[in-house]
């Protein structure tokens, strides 16, 4: 009678062990070519990096962020998760303490290091990678898929791919520039960015955009010979105050129209971005 009560309760758990068993999906690719492995449903992700972050709201995938870094802030639920570190020196720590099934990493905005140390904490990893407007949307999909989004999520990309395309032309010969940082050092945005190209398909021009540099580092001297018509200050973290960074373009070009815009909603490369050319459409043609 004992042996066949113990026959009956080994054949329960095994029963229940196979039942709670997570399929293991492999051979699935990140956005860099890295191969990840990992357990289905995953249900605890962090995320190391703010446009990221943004990403998972916008694929409503939000609930799964247990962890995020410093920077993430939008949208305001986002205040309320663990928060993880910062994106270059993340709390290694409080992440195992964590315990992801995966965790996401910026290919631009991380670095190598923090890379191989959760590889070798043997924590899955998924590298996002947005560059490009064909990047910006195949990572939005492949992320998508990964994560069993659902084909509302797809009907979601399409309409932003459509917004997209709605702004081709509507800003045709405005001359942009897009102010980073301070006064004493000023970066912009060129050749091979996502912002240079959204710029290109909605026919402004990108006064930044002259040489082979990415991301051109400008002075004073060198910014009084490229004339933009619009200054759209992203100022950022520099501790300048807007208004002196207004006066400074003012002794520069008496002429160009300064304006404010969001920062995050063109410097961290993600859906958000589409909107922000919208608001500009609106400000600068009033429609």
């Amino acid at each position: 009678m004992i042996k066949t009560i113990l026959k009956l309760i080994l054949l329960i758990y095994f029963i229940n062990s196979a039942a709670c068993s997570k399929k293991v999906q492999s051979g699935f690719k990140d956005d860099i070519g890295n191969i990840v492995s990992i357990t289905h449903p995953v249900k605890r992700i962090i995320s190391l990096a703010p446009n990221i972050s943004e990403i998972m709201f916008f694929l409503n995938k939000g609930n799964l962020l247990k962890g995020v870094t410093k920077l993430c802030n939008y949208p305001r639920s986002v205040r309320k998760i663990n928060k993880a570190g910062g994106m270059l020196n993340p709390d290694m720590e409080k992440i195992i303490k964590l315990r992801p099934d995966l965790v996401l990493i910026s290919y631009e905005g991380n670095n190598l290091r923090i890379y191989k140390s959760l590889k070798t904490l043997k924590i899955p990893v998924y590298t996002v990678k947005i560059n490009s407007i064909t990047t910006l949307f195949s990572s939005l999909e492949r992320l998508s898929k990964f994560l069993k989004s659902g084909k509302s999520i797809e009907n979601k990309i399409t309409a932003y791919k459509k917004r997209l395309l709605n702004l081709k032309n509507t800003l045709t010969g405005k001359r942009l520039f897009f102010h980073i940082g301070g006064i004493r050092r000023v970066y912009s945005f060129g050749k091979n960015t996502l912002v240079d190209e959204i710029t290109e398909l909605t026919g402004a021009i990108n006064t930044a955009s002259t040489g082979q540099s990415r991301f051109p580092v400008f002075n004073k001297e060198t910014l009084s010979g490229i004339k933009p018509d619009y200054i759209i200050l992203l100022e950022g973290h520099t501790g300048e105050t807007k208004t002196r960074i207004k006066r400074f373009w003012k002794s520069i070009n008496k002429k160009a129209i300064l304006i404010d815009v969001n920062p995050d909603t063109i410097l961290r490369p993600g859906p958000r971005i589409i909107e922000e050319f919208e608001n500009l459409r609106r400000k600068l043609c009033g429609k």
